[in-house]
């Protein structure tokens, strides 16, 4: 069987005057720079582009400054950074002189993104953090088990088991209350109340007992975990935080995010509009591509980008528009639930009545678990749609140990699964509506950039580029260069920067627009538009205050405060246990190690290979602990007994030797025997077996490398 061979990326850069090659050999993480001998002028320096984005978005090159919007453009030397992903455990090279200014934030249905604008010797990069030494972002994803609080990774694998204390797609839970209006976001939370009015959200007490939790309290926890990560362990400092949100947040969502945010620890917190980053972050990235740089620079270029983006449980239509000297948000649509989830939910339900049509089987009741593990299989197989004709849909033991197989075919699912959904009708009346409003406007848009887990749908990309160049048309108007949550947390940062001088744009304005949102059609209401400079943007997010009044802002984050305090002190304990239950593994397995090397000790192996299995499933809590413990203090204590008598043997063989043979040139080493022995007496005292034994061990070795050895038989 031949070997696949690995796809290898090639693309080049410069850095101070010289070019450079990078390369990917089929690994992101294992890139390497070559450097060639070739010369480039200043001014050929200047003209040339730094490659933005690699296919797939693994690896990206960021421009460390962006001075270009001032008329008489000029772009600083390009420096190479380390991608603009950077590992929280690592440090870019020649940071000596680095200072994180503006950290940026958006926190998705799926993931969570932080993003840092830092100055590094004068000069400025964004990088997206990462998680752990992992090529991971964050998961919008906490789960509260009886011993602690998970997020990240662990709490993806953890959720099955945790149900019912679990949450994802946390930015649906700000602002949450228990009107109808959040009917439909309670099916996607896998807990079900029989009153729906009353639904309820769990966690665990410090005594391991199932206790309501209020959402902001949830929200609170999975931020904290996060800094407490970020901020403490990997000690990333900044100087404020800038959040984006959806545009329909209303201004007590706003305002309970910033105070939850402020509760926490975070600095100068400022919550900005989703489309507003968004904004920023194309204009300041994309802006050699829309008006060129250096001598080619072209100041009457007017530019209208049309932003889709179909997320995991939303989209977002954002028109904008890029002139020279200013951006502008023009207009923003949002349908709050229409998006993967929302057809993974259709997918399910369609798979649930074939299994029963198929089986015959009566399911009477579909718990929490099984519904979560059928959308598991669901999310995965569902983007094979957009290159297979068919996929499997496979849940073993789905029911009563009957397995869960269903074909769906993908003229199927385009045809009446996405077809003849009302709210994919209502998403191709607004693009349309888009195009006729613009059309009446004389108002072109020159590019459409799709982005979001279900606009990679070739079926819907196509649908799109048919509504702005019409059916007969093969001119491709739609773009795919921007990772939404990315760009977004990064547009947030930059924005952020700006407002507080810390960026060097020259921008003459930035025009963003500043919604409410009407419950009864949901629809955006656009309160104003033209906010005019960054002090007057400033000004107006300072401005933007819920109805809350003194008192109840205070009692908000006394709450969060109490409880915030309460799960760091059982996240505290666990940790504890955990050390405990380290230590243990680490005696046991040197216990064992030593134990087969000497032929005195080998019958305490099976007691040992049965504590180790009793400690792998131990649960976790002080009297277990203590009761191996207290089984592993005994072992000890017998292999203390018989290697002590073997070690004490030994010495008095040696005493005897040397009076025996009168050796009188040898009453040194009588003298370190006796010592020794000494030493031996004292460390009976210890109550401690494991350190007796341990002791006893150290003292043999430091006779091993002695001269007493050559005594010893």
């Amino acid at each position: 069987m031949m070997k696949k061979k690995k796809k290898k990326i090639n693309i080049k850069v410069e850095e101070d005057g010289n070019e450079y090659s990078i390369f990917n050999s089929g690994n992101s993480n294992n890139f390497e720079k070559k450097k060639k001998k070739i010369k480039i002028s200043q001014e050929e320096n200047e003209d040339k582009k730094v490659e933005k984005k690699m296919k797939g978005g693994e690896f990206i090159i960021e421009e460390e400054d962006r001075k270009v919007f001032s008329e008489s453009f000029h772009q600083n030397d390009k420096k190479l950074m380390n991608g603009s992903y950077l590992d929280s455990n690592k440090e870019s090279k020649n940071e000596s002189n680095k200072k994180e200014i503006s950290l940026g934030i958006n926190i998705g249905a799926l993931k969570t993104v932080y993003s840092i604008f830092s100055k590094i010797n004068d000069k400025h990069v964004t990088n997206v953090l990462l998680m752990n030494n992992s090529s991971r972002i964050i998961p919008s994803i906490i789960c509260y088990t009886k011993d602690h609080r998970l997020y990240g990774e662990n709490s993806i694998s953890s959720l099955k088991q945790n149900i019912n204390t679990s949450y994802n797609n946390l930015s649906r839970l700000i602002g949450f209350d228990n009107s109808n209006k959040y009917e439909e976001e309670l099916k996607y939370m896998f807990r079900k109340e029989d009153n729906i009015n009353d639904y309820k959200f769990y966690c665990y007490d410090k005594n391991q007992k199932k206790t309501i939790i209020e959402y902001e309290c949830i929200i609170a926890d999975y931020l904290s975990l996060i800094n407490e990560y970020y901020f403490k362990k990997e000690k990333i400092y900044y100087d404020f935080t800038t959040i984006s949100v959806p545009d329909y947040f209303n201004l007590n969502q706003k305002e309970e995010l910033k105070l939850i945010c402020e509760e926490i620890g975070m600095n100068e917190v400022k919550i900005i509009n989703e489309s507003s980053a968004i904004t920023m972050y194309y204009g300041y990235t994309k802006y050699n591509d829309l008006f060129g740089n250096g001598s080619q620079i072209s100041k009457d270029i007017d530019k209208n980008i049309l932003f889709i983006d179909i997320g995991y449980s939303k989209t977002s239509i954002i028109l904008s528009n890029f002139k020279f000297n200013g951006f502008s948000v023009k207009k923003v649509k949002y349908l709050p639930n229409f998006g993967g989830r929302y057809f993974d939910e259709i997918i399910a339900n369609n798979c649930i009545k074939e299994f029963i049509k198929t089986n015959d089987i009566d399911i009477t009741e579909i718990s929490d678990r099984m519904k979560y593990r059928l959308l598991e299989v669901i999310r995965k197989e569902r983007p094979n749609l957009s290159i297979n004709d068919e996929i499997k849909i496979l849940v073993d033991s789905f029911y009563e140990e009957q397995d869960l197989e269903i074909y769906i075919k993908k003229e199927k699912y385009e045809n009446e699964i996405i077809s003849n959904d009302d709210s994919y009708l209502d998403f191709i009346s607004i693009l349309k509506e888009i195009k006729d409003e613009n059309n009446n406007q004389n108002i072109k848009i020159d590019y459409v950039e799709i982005a979001g887990e279900f606009m990679r749908t070739p079926f819907l990309q196509k649908k799109v580029n048919e509504i702005f160049v019409g059916e007969e048309n093969k001119k491709k108007i739609i773009s795919t260069t921007i990772l939404i949550d990315e760009c977004t947390s990064v547009g947030a940062a930059l924005l952020g920067s700006y407002l507080y001088g810390e960026i060097h744009l020259s921008l003459e304005y930035f025009d963003y627009l500043d919604y409410s949102y009407d419950d009864n059609n949901n629809t955006l209401i656009s309160n104003q538009q033209i906010v005019i400079g960054k002090e007057e943007i400033k000004k107006h997010i300072e401005s933007l205050k819920g109805n809350k009044s003194q008192t109840e802002k205070e009692r908000f984050k006394s709450k969060i405060k109490t409880h915030i305090v309460e799960q760091f002190e059982i996240d505290k304990k666990y940790d504890d246990l955990i050390k405990k239950k380290s230590d243990k593994s680490k005696s046991i397995y040197f216990l064992k190690n030593y134990a087969s090397k000497n032929d005195g000790l080998k019958g305490l192996l099976k007691q040992l290979n049965e504590l180790e299995r009793r400690l792998r499933n131990i649960e976790l809590t002080d009297i277990k602990l203590q009761d191996l413990n207290n089984d592993l203090d005994t072992i000890y204590k017998d292999a203390y007994s018989i290697e002590n008598k073997r070690i004490e043997e030994k010495m008095n063989e040696a005493l005897s030797l040397i009076k025996e043979k009168e050796l009188n040139n040898e009453k040194e080493i009588e003298k370190d025997i006796l010592k020794y022995k000494e030493r031996i007496v004292k460390l009976f005292q210890e109550d401690n077996n494991i350190k007796k034994f341990n002791g006893l061990i150290e003292i043999e070795k430091e006779i091993n490398e002695s001269n007493i050895k050559a005594y010893f038989t």
